[in-house]
């Protein structure tokens, strides 16, 4: 899990608000709420792509696809 923080560090630092990324995870309850957490802290937005918008081959119960963006930045 100590990974989670740094991936949506690298995430963060690539990224602009015109940036989409795909992020793919395993249910697993200890996983999922590290990176959410994660994802708050910097500063992520996640939606969560439904399973009818994935191709049959990723389409998994176990699996959930999100898509994370930076919000546009306001002056």
């Amino acid at each position: 899990m100590k990974a989670i923080p740094e991936l949506m560090l690298t995430i963060v630092s690539l990224s602009s608000s015109d940036t989409i990324t795909y992020l793919a995870f395993e249910l697993r309850p200890n996983v999922i709420r590290a990176a959410f957490q994660a994802m708050e802290a910097y500063g992520l937005k996640a939606e969560q792509v439904l399973q009818s918008q994935l191709h049959p081959d990723w389409q998994s119960d176990d699996i959930r696809v999100f898509m994370l963006k930076l919000p546009a930045l306001t002056m």
